[in-house]
């Protein structure tokens, strides 16, 4: 089972990319949460993680959303993205949002495979800041949720075992991205990818790595230890481990003086119904801070 967390967040996922992000960075089914990635940049710059002008590298990009508020921000962000058409979205996103390099020079977004990052990306970063492609992200579950239509699919994996993956909007359709394998095989290679982003940290560079376990079988699948364990082996220490809730709770008085707690679920229908019927809920995502040892 998951550790307790040495703190809680609140209120990261009230606001979505709508009418913000161009209609083809709208298909990526696992966007950072707006407020999410804007906080976990703030605290940064509160805990002395980075400062202004420092490098920040994503090697799961996605379609830039942490790229466009990192340059709001003053830093310098690099991010690395596997997926064809979306490296394309996460540039017309950067031109839109991110026209004026004198504010901070423009976020660089390379198409590639970051289990190989060291044979294309030599700079040294002040920090990593990400989340992985896992479980139910093809199926839309994590970070800021769509509903689409999406279709089962069978291929082989760069391994050369069978993975299974979701047709959603074309993502994890390329080989190598890891939401086509299987749990122990993302887990294997995430460990390529975190090792190689170990090699591109500096002394007292940090990796922030945002993930969220699943429900498969009726079970949960425990991916925050497992991503605990991977970062711990790549020669990494634990700074903290933060609960960002996806529930959103408001306390107010009542009328005798008692607080009255009300919770708003951010869940689909069939979510609701899956846990109705006994299913293991799912209410939040984890923030795991690491340091190089």
């Amino acid at each position: 089972m998951v550790e307790p967390c040495s703190e809680t967040w609140q209120g990261c996922f009230e606001d979505n990319w709508a009418g913000i992000l161009p209609a083809s960075a709208m298909r990526h089914p696992a966007r950072f949460a707006p407020r999410l990635i804007k906080r976990i940049l703030d605290e940064g710059f509160l805990r002395g993680w980075w400062s202004k002008g420092d490098y920040i590298l994503d090697p799961f990009a996605g379609v830039a959303t942490g790229g466009i508020c990192a340059y709001s921000r003053g830093l310098k962000w690099v991010g690395i993205e596997i997926e064809p058409h979306f490296v394309s979205a996460a540039k017309e996103t950067i031109d839109r949002w991110c026209p004026d390099p004198i504010l901070a020079p423009k976020p660089i977004m390379l198409s590639g495979d970051s289990r190989f990052l060291g044979r294309f990306l030599t700079m040294e970063f002040r920090a990593i800041v990400t989340s992985p492609p896992y479980g139910d992200v093809v199926l839309g579950g994590n970070h800021e949720r769509e509903t689409a239509e999406s279709t089962r699919i069978k291929r082989r994996t760069g391994g050369g075992s069978l993975g299974v993956s979701m047709r959603h909007f074309g993502y994890g359709l390329t080989e190598g991205n890891l939401s086509s394998l299987k749990i122990d095989e993302q887990m294997k290679h995430a460990k390529i990818v975190y090792s190689e982003c170990v090699k591109c940290l500096s002394s007292d560079g940090v990796m922030v790595v945002v993930v969220k376990n699943y429900v498969r079988d009726n079970k949960i699948v425990d991916i925050v230890s497992m991503t605990k364990d991977v970062l711990s082996s790549c020669g990494l220490s634990k700074i903290c481990s933060i609960s960002a809730m996806l529930n959103k709770v408001t306390r107010q008085p009542g009328l005798f003086g008692e607080e009255v707690v009300e919770v708003k679920e951010r869940k689909s229908f069939f979510k609701r119904l899956h846990e109705s019927k006994g299913a293991p809920k799912i209410e939040e995502e984890y923030v795991l801070v690491f340091r190089r040892d």
